[in-house]
């Protein structure tokens, strides 16, 4: 993974639990300090290492971490880093239509970047089924992140998981 990812981590951690707690995560999770920078290369194995051992140290459920990290990536983390995305799009209908296209060009421009992508099966004009395709099999996160941005957006969205590879919509 990009190591961007693990930057969202670490400053939800800091933010909320202080940086003791952040320090007792790398310690415990035994991953190498380093500076995450954003298109620095993680291993998959390192962040889920870390991701666990925060559910350790915070004393939270996995599910909990995944919505936390959810919540911070989309409403406050994301939108410093990836500004022009967000401030470009005036929904999230607008904003999650375009995700695909925005992981292309991700790929494209970051070496070794591997996001989910992400297929379209509009049923309505306010009911979509997202297909997420990635073989890291992190819908959960992605559902979270779904849920994130319609709190970015203050739309209340009714997200459902429909399977290991569906997220059906449904935007206000």
């Amino acid at each position: 993974m990009k190591g961007v990812i693990l930057m969202c981590v670490k400053e939800l951690v800091q933010k909320n639990f202080g940086d003791n707690k952040w320090e007792e995560i790398l310690h415990q999770s035994g991953v190498p300090r380093q500076i995450f920078v954003p298109m620095g290369d993680i291993t998959d194995e390192d962040t889920m290492k870390v991701i666990t051992t925060a559910c350790t140290v915070l004393h939270l459920s996995l599910q909990q971490v995944i919505d936390a990290f959810g919540h911070h990536w989309s409403t406050l983390f994301a939108p410093k880093m990836y500004r022009l995305y967000f401030t470009g799009a005036k929904s999230s209908k607008e904003f999650l239509s375009k995700m695909d296209s925005v992981h292309v060009t991700m790929t494209q421009r970051m070496n070794g970047a591997k996001p989910p992508r992400f297929k379209y099966e509009w049923q309505n004009d306010k009911t979509v089924i997202m297909t997420y395709s990635s073989q890291r099999g992190l819908i959960d996160i992605a559902i979270a992140c779904i849920h994130g941005v319609g709190e970015y957006y203050k739309e209340k969205l009714q997200v459902t998981k429909m399977g290991s590879d569906k997220i059906k919509i449904v935007f206000p």
